[in-house]
């Protein structure tokens, strides 16, 4: 043992070390205030689209809502003209 901590005593160590450079992520804090914000302004665009996407796809619904909506409000306005022509 004694031969071993002798022979430590003349040898050299080399050590190196560096920073990390850019597009080093440290994955052990939580994300900064603004980079929540982004996070939830992409997020709220993207939910945005898909309720947008969701109603263009149902634009058959749409056009005969439109057209029921219209013969109803014809059908009325020309009973309404009877029932007064009656009286």
């Amino acid at each position: 043992m004694a031969q071993l901590s002798g022979q430590a005593r003349y040898s050299t160590v080399n050590l190196t070390y560096f920073e990390p450079g850019s597009g080093y992520e440290n994955h052990n804090s939580d994300p900064g205030f603004w980079s929540r914000v982004g996070s939830a302004v992409k997020n709220g665009a993207a939910i945005l689209g898909q309720i947008f996407i969701a109603l263009v796809t149902v634009w058959p619904f749409w056009v005969v809502g439109l057209v029921l909506g219209f013969v109803i409000r014809n059908y009325r306005r020309r009973n309404k003209n009877l029932t007064r022509k009656e009286q």
